[in-house]
Parts: C-alpha cells; sequence; structure tokens
C-alpha cells in the first residue's frame, strides 16, 4: 500500500509540474516586429497600417519582398492579385497572348481551363478571398480606434476594398463564398450572382457619404469619384450578372465621375510613365491607381511584368530601365494589321 501511495504522490507531483511548464509556455513574444492579436490594433498608426495593408494586396504578393508570398503555395510573382487580374482579362481575348511554355498559359490563350490547378484563376480567387478576411478583421477593430483616426473614413474605405473584391469574384466567379465581419461561418453561405450584385451596390451607396470628395483624397485611397466608378463598371454589365439591364444608372455614374474633375490626359504616353502618380496633367485621368514604386512596393505584379514582358530583342531599341526581357506577352498578328506603316516598313507579324 505504501509502494501504491508514493506512486500516486509521485504522479500528482509530475502532473502539477507539467501544468507549471505549459502555463510558462503562454507568453508574449519578445520580439518586436512579431505582431500578435493584442499589437495588431494597439496604436492610431498600427489602424493606418491595417488599412493600407488591404489595399496593398492588389500591388503586393506579401510583406517581404517581391519574393514571398503571404499566402502558402502561391507563386510571388505569378499570383500577385493585379497581375492575375490582367491576365485573366486580356490573355483570353484578341488583345494578347503570352507564350510562354507554362501550362497555364496555353489553357488561358485557348479558352480551356478545367478544374486542374491554374496559378492565375487561383491567385485571383485567393487574393480576393484576402482581402475580404483582411476587411473583416479591421472592421471588427476600427470601433476600438482612437480619436484621432477617423473611423467612419476608414471603415468606408475598408468596405470599398471588400465590395470591389467582391465585384472582381463576382465579375470572375459568379457565386463566390459570402463572409463579412458579421456572419462568420466555417462554411459560409453563397449568394446568387444578382444578390451579391445588389449588396455590392448598397454596400457601395451606404459608404458614399464617409469619403472625401472626388480627387480630394489621398493619392490611391478610395473616394467618391472611385464608388461612382466601380458602380458605373457594374451597371454597365448588369444585365450580364442581374439579368437586368441598367445602362441609365451607368449613364448617371458616369456623369458624376465626370463632374468630379475627371479627363482625358494631355498625353497619352504619359499615362504609362514611372511618374504618373506626379504628373497633375496625367492624373486628372487616373481614378483608382495601383500604386508600385520601385523602393517602397517592390513586386512583379505588374509594373515588372509590363516591362519584362517584352522582347530581348526590343531592348537594344527603345529604353526601358531594366538589362533584360523575358519575353511572353505579344500581340497577335491581327492586332498588328490594324496600323499603317510609314517609309515602307514592315510589321514582324504576318
Amino acid at each position: 500500500m505504501k509502494t501504491k501511495k508514493y506512486l500516486f504522490v509521485a504522479a500528482a507531483a509530475a502532473l502539477f509540474n507539467l501544468s507549471s511548464c505549459v502555463n510558462d509556455l503562454d507568453v508574449t513574444p519578445l520580439d518586436p516586429s512579431v505582431s500578435t492579436s493584442d499589437r495588431a490594433y494597439s496604436t492610431p498608426e498600427s489602424y493606418t497600417q491595417g488599412l493600407l495593408k488591404i489595399y496593398s494586396v492588389w500591388a503586393l504578393s506579401g510583406q517581404e519582398g517581391a519574393g514571398k508570398s503571404d499566402i502558402e503555395g502561391l507563386d510571388p510573382g505569378n499570383t500577385a492579385l493585379m497581375r492575375c487580374w490582367f491576365t485573366l482579362q486580356e490573355q483570353p481575348t484578341d488583345e494578347m497572348k503570352n507564350a510562354w511554355p507554362d501550362s497555364w498559359c496555353a489553357d488561358i490563350n485557348g479558352l480551356k481551363w478545367g478544374t486542374t490547378q491554374n496559378e492565375p484563376i487561383e491567385g485571383l480567387y485567393q487574393r480576393c478571398m484576402f482581402i475580404v478576411a483582411l476587411t473583416n478583421e479591421f472592421l471588427k477593430n476600427i470601433p476600438n480606434a482612437p480619436a484621432e483616426i477617423n473611423q467612419a473614413q476608414y471603415a468606408a474605405e475598408a468596405r470599398f476594398c471588400r465590395a470591389l473584391a467582391y465585384y472582381t469574384l463576382l465579375d470572375a466567379f459568379g457565386i463566390p463564398p459570402f463572409i463579412t465581419e458579421q456572419n462568420y461561418a466555417l462554411n459560409p453561405a453563397q449568394l446568387s450572382r444578382p444578390e451579391l450584385f445588389g449588396w455590392i451596390e448598397n454596400e457601395l451607396n451606404e459608404i458614399k457619404s464617409n469619403l472625401p470628395a472626388a480627387r480630394q483624397g489621398e493619392y490611391g485611397r478610395a473616394d467618391q469619384g472611385v464608388v461612382d466608378a466601380l458602380l458605373a463598371r457594374m451597371y454597365l454589365n448588369a444585365v450580364v450578372y442581374t439579368g437586368t439591364e441598367r445602362y441609365t444608372d451607368c449613364v448617371e455614374a458616369c456623369k458624376r465621375v465626370i463632374a468630379g474633375g475627371y479627363s482625358l490626359a494631355d498625353n497619352y504616353a504619359e499615362i504609362f510613365m514611372a511618374d504618373n502618380g506626379e504628373n497633375a496633367n496625367v492624373r486628372k485621368e487616373i481614378i483608382f491607381p495601383i500604386c508600385f514604386d520601385g523602393l517602397t512596393t517592390q513586386s512583379y505584379g505588374m509594373a515588372a511584368i509590363i516591362l519584362g514582358s517584352r522582347s530581348q530583342d526590343e531592348f537594344g531599341e527603345v529604353p526601358a530601365g531594366i538589362s533584360a526581357g523575358w519575353d511572353g506577352y505579344r500581340g497577335t498578328p491581327n492586332l498588328v494589321r490594324l496600323f499603317e506603316y510609314a517609309n515602307n516598313d514592315k510589321p514582324k507579324a504576318s
């Protein structure tokens, strides 16, 4: 009996020691660069950082440079969101093709993708849903923001970013999972395409008054002109999304955009120059820029691929600011044939 008593005491002591050890592991990381839940929204700056992170998903693949991705398993270059959107909007059309040997290129060039993994399609879906997740978390925390933060405007900007993500999903996939900060579920519901269209429209109309007037906000962030522009785009295609034409609403939204002070740039070529964000003659045409910068937003997402996709043959003829190209993007022969050539020049495509 004594032996059993001693064994019981020893086991009890071991249990208490184990409990103590587990509690000792419940500590806050000492590294100040590690963002935990109690630090993520703890200062005025953290709310601005959280909002700008939502915007940044269109340009950046991750937090640690061009070669890192926020989402495991996604190529940090090929699946940057703006690049995915460009690929899926342009490459299946007659405007351009991509000559890379990657299997996904042939699928998109030929309009024959299926259920097998396709990087741009998966990247578009996952990164749009990432914006939704970031926004939902931000909206849960914004009511606790200090007085120096304009809670109404910050919340409206985040909701715009989420609405834009859902519009992208509406256009590309039709009926994505529908999740907000108020209806989180492990198995989220799916709205029909007309229902999702209506939700996005209502969301945009609700937030508009809490945003700066057109062209009066910080460059690269949402304002009332951006909301009207997205509404115009939705109304233009409403018959596809809902079965009901909304062309009159589209015209009215476009009139509001124009009344907000937007107009065409004086020099079309300047739109594509690196200083287009500083050029007042260009900025008047740019409604909602996705901001790229060689120092602060390094990415393979869009600016790099547009320059880098040029043919090696072109680099000796037209300076591009980079030393080599990846080939890839090119117009079809029919596009080249649309233009007349002076001095007996002949197009390379035939």
